[in-house]
């Protein structure tokens, strides 16, 4: 059955190739046919007043009116051509064929010509017919060569009824002539079948390249589209995996901090031990898919180094504490030509990845400058990487010293995907390592010397946490109820007062009541993703203005999208943002109320 689809499919693509090539043949005819039919008449008139001029006869005069009438017809066919507004596609072959005869009458006329003159042993007068039809023969029939029928119905009978005119005079002469021209004939045939292949073969190419770049701009089409609803879909499941992930992770923060001194407390902790694993992979899974989807562009410009490497010990520090590690960290005043966003997605990987793989010791990240380069290291003392493996590291699901694919160790795409946003940002990185010793993975950096905004979303703070440092109410705005139900159970458990809406207008309605009892809401929260496609970001902004400016409330976005312009978005907005799934911890630090 696929034999015969492909079939079917290749011969459809050869009868519309020649419908193509018959529609080519038909316009290379007709085009030059008013100036062909002026220059055949004046060559008429020209032989006809010299004959005339040599040899006084009325056969003369009515070879001439004969050809002066089928001359009359040929513009008069052209133009009923161009009036035909199907003349070129489903009549084409009728024009060929009527070309072809209209040219066979011509050809018949002038084959007439040696017998139109008076007889006699003349040998002027042959050898002038000769030079007359011989030429008009191998000048016109090039012309003609787009189509072979009209190439024959032009060449033959002109030459037929010259020779058999030299023949009928019987002598050796005229007779060795009459053999020169069938010879001239066959030869002029054989050279317009040459140019007429030659022709062919150019209009087969031209239009086979144009149904070649027609086919590669319908696949352009399609992989525009396929990567467009790739994204598309990316987009959607970044967002709709991260959503019950962010209520498990809620969740199971309040089960760990119920159950803490409970038997069942192990359990709650192997849960969010299992949680962060699957959040870690699923941040690795779309880094990766949306940089092979294209998805991820960069724009490069002067940032300072310090608030990327201030967010990371923030983001870090906690999980170091938990191996018993050291996170060091030497801040630098540098600037560099980068991408903040996607800087700080570079480095966090390598340094999620120097800690995964290091049990004593610490991490440490600095930044130095060499010449007019930047060399930011992330140096650690875990169990290093053997010469041989040190650029497989950076393969998708390779993962050292893990043949038993553990999954608690991740899926090992941390690196692939620092793999990509090296190459995509144009740094340059290079791998140290000694097995049992550690590891040294440097990215070099431009410099650069120009100020420019802070770099990086604003990351909570990570010190220890006491109640009185949390506010009394929070105003919660998300449309997933999974998610108010958690935020609210956490917030609860720390004796916290969380009043959660749907949209901006119950939002606003809150904050109006809140004034009335004249408890005011310290901290605004929105998801940047609510109902019906509303901007999270815009309602969070529209509901800032509305903070009395004596006691004005902190605004902070939860969002699942990891795009670098929403990210930006974001920054520019001047407000604190947490990424689903949010870690308990980092949302009660981000809430905590600064001292008064």
């Amino acid at each position: 059955m696929r034999k015969s689809a492909i079939s079917r499919d290749t011969d459809a693509e050869e009868q519309r190739l020649q419908a193509h090539i018959l529609s080519a043949q038909v316009k290379a005819l007709f085009a030059t046919y008013l100036s062909s039919s002026i220059a055949g008449a004046v060559f008429a008139l020209g032989t006809s007043v010299l004959l005339y001029w040599l040899w006084p006869a009325q056969t003369i005069l009515l070879w001439y009116g004969l050809h002066f009438a089928v001359r009359l017809l040929i513009p008069l066919q052209g133009r009923a051509f161009d009036r035909d507004p199907l003349g070129l596609t489903t009549h084409a072959s009728q024009w060929r064929r009527r070309h072809a005869w209209e040219m066979l009458a011509f050809s018949v006329i002038w084959g007439l010509l040696p017998w139109a003159v008076p007889p006699g042993d003349n040998l002027d007068a042959s050898a002038l017919m000769m030079i007359l039809i011989l030429t008009l023969s191998n000048v016109g029939a090039p012309s003609l060569t787009i189509s072979m029928s009209s190439v024959k119905c032009f060449v033959i009978p002109m030459t037929l009824g010259l020779a058999a005119n030299l023949a009928w005079q019987g002598t050796v002469l005229s007779s060795f002539l009459a053999l020169s021209c069938l010879l001239n004939m066959a030869v002029t045939l054989h050279y317009a079948r040459q140019q007429h292949e030659s022709a062919l073969r150019m209009i087969r190419s031209q239009f086979e390249n144009q149904s070649l770049a027609g086919r590669l701009a319908q696949q352009v089409d399609q992989v525009v589209r396929s990567d467009t609803e790739k994204t598309r879909f990316l987009a959607a499941a970044n967002h709709d995996m991260r959503q019950p992930l962010h209520a498990i992770s809620l969740f199971g923060a309040v089960l760990e901090r119920e159950l803490h001194a409970h038997p069942q407390g192990v359990n709650a902790r192997h849960l969010m031990g299992a949680v962060r694993a699957l959040s870690d992979s699923l941040d690795a899974m779309l880094d990766v898919s949306q940089l092979d989807a294209g998805g991820v562009h960069a724009t490069k410009s002067p940032i300072p180094l310090q608030p990327v490497l201030q967010s990371l010990g923030a983001i870090f520090a906690a999980r170091a504490e938990e191996k018993g590690l050291q996170l060091r960290l030497r801040t630098s005043a540098l600037w560099v030509q980068s991408d903040a966003f996607l800087l700080q997605r570079l480095v966090s990987n390598l340094v999620d990845n120097a800690i995964k793989y290091t049990e004593q010791g610490g991490v440490l990240i600095v930044a130095r400058q060499r010449g007019p380069e930047v060399w930011l290291d992330v140096v650690d003392t875990g169990i290093g990487i053997a010469p041989e493996l040190q650029q497989r590291v950076f393969d998708e699901f390779f993962q050292v010293d893990n043949p038993g694919r553990d999954r608690s160790r991740g899926l090992g795409l941390g690196l692939s995907v620092v793999h990509r946003l090296a190459s995509l940002l144009e740094h340059p990185m290079e791998v140290h390592s000694r097995p049992g010793r550690g590891s040294r993975f440097r990215i070099r950096l431009v410099q650069a010397s120009i100020p420019s905004l802070p770099a990086g979303p604003m990351a909570a703070d990570t010190a220890p946490l006491h109640n009185a440092q949390l506010p009394k109410r929070v105003l919660l705005i998300d449309d997933e109820v999974s998610i108010s139900v958690a935020v609210t159970a956490l917030l609860h458990s720390f004796k916290v007062e969380l009043v959660s809406v749907r949209d901006e207008a119950q939002a606003r309605a809150a904050i109006a009541q809140a004034h009335a009892d004249q408890a005011p809401f310290e901290t605004v929260i929105c998801d940047m993703r609510l109902a019906h496609g509303v901007d999270g970001l815009a309602v969070a902004r529209s509901l800032a203005a509305l903070a009395p400016a004596h006691a004005p409330w902190q605004t902070m976005l939860i969002t699942g999208e990891t795009s670098p312009d929403t990210l930006r978005r974001i920054q520019d907005s001047g407000l604190t943002a947490l990424y689903k799934p949010v870690n308990a911890q980092a949302l009660l630090n981000a809430i905590r109320v600064p001292p008064r």
